[in-house]
């Protein structure tokens, strides 16, 4: 999901996206049967509603660092320090009239409070808060379990003054929605 941000918040540099790792992402197969994977549900979301102007949302947040390693003399990671544990991304659709805030809460051990001002678009109402997570992280979506991880409705965010409170689960991928009155 970060990676899909991340190609969103650089959308004014993006010319053709490939997309034969977007339909392994999309469904899995055996000799038998076809089955949704965990990443159809953001990939679909983000075909279906990242249109219009991309927007760089400003984070705060608690960061992490990641230790630099080598699995062997040709293989080697950097060390990544400072990463925040919400990463977000936007689109404002204007022709629709309709804003989507995307976010990643990337901490693996606990939920963080996310407060979305968006104060500046006037004119837009909250619609409600999506979120695709388990508690257990070690879940996966199968052929018998197909809603082992599914999105469902947030219904504890709140919205007030142009500014939206809610808890952002870890390891989840959050939509926040607005429509223009």
């Amino acid at each position: 999901c970060s990676l899909m941000l991340l190609l969103l918040r650089h959308a004014d540099r993006i010319k053709i996206g490939c997309m034969t790792g977007g339909l392994y992402s999309l469904a899995r197969a055996s000799r038998d049967k076809v089955w949704k994977t965990l990443l159809y549900y953001p990939y679909e979301e983000m075909i279906l509603n990242a249109k219009g102007i991309s927007l760089m949302p400003q984070v705060e947040s608690d960061t992490f660092d990641v230790p630099g390693y080598a699995t062997s003399d040709f293989v080697q990671y950097d060390t990544h320090t400072g990463l925040k544990f919400i990463e977000s991304a936007a689109a404002l659709n204007e022709e629709k009239g309709e804003l989507t805030v995307y976010a990643v809460n990337r901490d693996w051990e606990d939920d963080s409070e996310l407060t979305l001002d968006v104060s500046a678009f006037g004119d837009y109402v909250f619609c409600g808060h999506e979120e695709l997570f388990n508690e257990d992280p070690d879940a996966h979506v199968t052929y018998e379990t197909p809603d082992a991880i599914a999105p469902r409705m947030n219904e504890a965010a709140k919205s007030e003054g142009g500014v939206v409170t809610a808890v952002v689960k870890k390891l989840s991928f959050n939509v926040f929605r607005f429509k223009k009155q």
